[in-house]
């Protein structure tokens, strides 16, 4: 899975999830998640149709790593690349 395939799809989820009250480069692989303004129930909603689209699922523990728009790039390009739906 390419790389910017997984970034695009994160970015424009997010993009989704926030509505059109940021602009499209409001979202900088830095930007912390705790900075946008989605709460924990829009941000796994987020995450639920990221795995639906590349068809995986990432394991649970990770999530509370998360501190970054990249960090969130990084695990579903990870699952993407092992192919893992169990």
């Amino acid at each position: 899975m390419k790389h910017k395939t997984v970034e695009a799809s994160v970015y424009a989820e997010l993009r989704a999830a926030l509505g059109h009250g940021i602009p499209a480069d409001g979202i900088q692989a830095e930007t912390r998640l705790t900075e946008l303004p989605l709460d924990s129930l829009s941000l796994l909603e987020v995450i639920y149709e990221l795995e639906n689209r590349f068809e995986v699922t990432v394991d649970e523990s990770q999530l509370a790593a998360l501190t970054t728009v990249n960090d969130l790039v990084i695990m579903i390009g990870k699952a993407a690349a092992q192919g893992c739906r169990d």
